[in-house]
């Protein structure tokens, strides 16, 4: 088991977490990560706020807020190796070129 200490410095732990606890951890953070991928729009790599039932693309609007959390979430998944660092960094760079160059 894992302690995870509560805020502060010389905080008692707070919370232990076990075996199966990391695995649903892990599962969640890589659903996030794909939900990102899934939801990114290939030209202008800004991310919808929300997938169809069918967890395909949805047409719509994208949003700024699923397009920041995105910009942090593309940094998590390098640091976890599910993306590489030149996939994310492209990514960021294409959303960030858009908004600069082309956004309304």
């Amino acid at each position: 088991m894992l302690a995870v200490p509560a805020a502060g410095a010389g905080a008692t732990p707070g919370a232990r977490l076990d075996a199966e606890d990391h695995r649903f951890l892990e599962e969640l953070q890589r659903a996030s990560s794909r939900f990102f991928e899934e939801q990114t729009h290939p030209q202008t790599h800004l991310v919808s706020d929300r997938a169809s039932a069918t967890g395909g693309p949805r047409k719509g609007k994208a949003s700024i807020a699923s397009s920041g959390f995105a910009l942090s979430g593309w940094t998590i998944a390098v640091e976890r190796g599910w993306v590489t660092h030149a996939t994310a960094l492209e990514r960021v760079r294409a959303m960030l070129r858009f908004l600069a160059r082309e956004a309304p």
